[in-house]
């Protein structure tokens, strides 16, 4: 009989142990088990708009919102195409977006501020076909004010993403994130992002406002 506590005590412990927790959110819904989310989650990026449901356990899209933007595809070349799944940040983008605001932050230096730079670059991210992220961009004429600190913040982006399709085949893709670097107060003096001129995937933009602050739009 003796024989028969320790393993029933074990299994007693090993019950106690795993915790489980259901995650109600307004921007994302799943279960969290022992630290680690597990079976499907829903994300939203926007509040009760539903754009993507992954199972994570079957490693299984099941949902995703469609996008019908162009995008910068590698088909021979880079060129402007609609794909049939555009590439997706596995997660709610409202997160990622948050991530990105605060990090950005501070990136409008000093020097930058004694310039008076009011600018718009792109922050552009290449994905290949596992949807790595393989390569990072700083496109913009004053990038040089800006570039290495938006560059360091890049290295702390989220690996998690699902790779693009187009014509039935995972595919090198490029999304961008408009960045609008100024110190005006006044947004009619700021720059507009109507002037900026990129046949690929703009993302909504991000305004860091002369030096420490960082919103979304």
């Amino acid at each position: 009989m003796k024989q028969l506590i320790l393993p029933l005590l074990i299994l007693i412990n090993i019950n106690l142990l795993a915790q489980t927790t259901e995650i109600d959110e307004p921007y994302q819904k799943g279960t969290v088990e022992n630290g680690y989310r597990v079976g499907v989650w829903h994300y939203y990026d926007s509040q009760n708009e539903l754009a993507l449901s992954f199972d994570l356990d079957a490693n299984q899209l099941i949902h995703l919102a469609k996008d019908t933007s162009s995008y910068f595809i590698y088909d021979n070349g880079w060129k402007s195409l609609k794909p049939d799944r555009q590439i997706r940040y596995l997660g709610s983008y409202y997160f990622l977006y948050d991530f990105l605001a605060m990090n950005l932050a501070s990136t409008y230096s000093s020097n930058a501020a004694k310039e008076n730079i009011n600018t718009i670059l792109i922050l552009e991210l290449e994905f290949d076909e596992k949807g790595v992220l393989v390569q990072k961009h700083i496109i913009g004429e004053l990038k040089k004010y800006f570039e290495e600190a938006i560059l360091e913040v890049t290295e702390s982006i989220p690996e998690y993403w699902i790779p693009a399709v187009y014509e039935g085949k995972t595919v090198r893709t490029k999304i961008a994130f408009p960045l609008i670097y100024t110190n005006k107060t006044n947004e009619k003096k700021q720059p507009k992002i109507e002037d900026i001129e990129y046949d690929g995937k703009l993302m909504s933009p991000i305004k860091i406002i002369g030096y420490g602050v960082s919103v979304r739009r």
